[in-house]
Parts: C-alpha cells; structure tokens; sequence
C-alpha cells in the first residue's frame, strides 16, 4: 500500500461509517413484495436512489422505476411503493454522496439522468442488488 492507498482506504471507511442503514426489509403481501423500508441513523445529509425492473427488462433506464430521496442528518425511515408488475424483477439500492450537474459529469451515464431531471448522484458509498421473488 501506498500513503495515498491508506488515505483512500481511510476516507471510504469514514465515508461508510456516517450512514448506517440499520435495517433494509420488504413488506409482503401473499408473498408479493409491496413496500420496500430503509430505516437508519445519517451523520450528514445524503440520497437514497432505488431502481426497480421487471422480468426480463431490455433497458433499464426506460423499463425501470428509478426513485431517490434526499435524507438529512438523524435518524430516516423510507418506504418505496412496488408495483406488482416488479414482482418477478429486481432492485437496486444505492447510497449517494453528492448531488452533482451537467459541468460535473463525466460520463453518458451521468449525462442522461441529468438531462432527465436535472441532476445526477455521485460517490456511491453503499450498494445492494437482488431479485423480487417473494420468499
């Protein structure tokens, strides 16, 4: 390791430690997912963005549903609407760091959610992924 690797290193175990999500979890309703709840403790203002895709989605941009909440210092709890048409797909939920606009942008990615709502999120500090399957 370099002195620039541990400061690296350093700075992402800080940039973890200031938002504890405590409890991810699914409300069920005849074993379909309905509500998705994201309870936790934020040391500093950060968003929350969620995707959702059905079954077989082609692109995820346009067939997703792509949601974001903006979470301040304290304790948070968020819940997200699924609709039944996900049952079947997957999620994404993502912790985001900064919120960022088209001069910031350094990627098409980016670019795109810009253009679609004014904005983009940037310095993902958390990451979880899986499938809508109702057990």
């Amino acid at each position: 390791f370099t002195m620039k690797n541990l400061i690296t290193c350093f700075l992402l175990l800080i940039s973890a430690l200031s938002i504890s999500a405590q409890e991810i979890s699914f409300v069920y309703e005849k074993n379909v997912p309905v509500e998705l709840k994201i309870d936790g403790k934020a040391e500093h203002t950060f968003w929350i963005g969620i995707s959702f895709y059905p079954y077989g989605v082609k692109d995820g941009r346009t067939e997703g549903f792509h949601d974001f909440r903006e979470i301040k210092l304290g304790r948070f709890a968020e819940t997200f609407k699924i609709d039944k048409k996900f049952y079947g797909g997957t999620y994404e939920i993502a912790f985001w760091d900064k919120k960022i606009n088209e001069k910031d942008c350094q990627t098409e990615d980016c670019l795109y959610w810009v253009k679609k709502r004014g904005f983009a999120l940037d310095k993902m500090t958390f990451y979880k992924t899986g499938y809508f399957n109702g057990y």
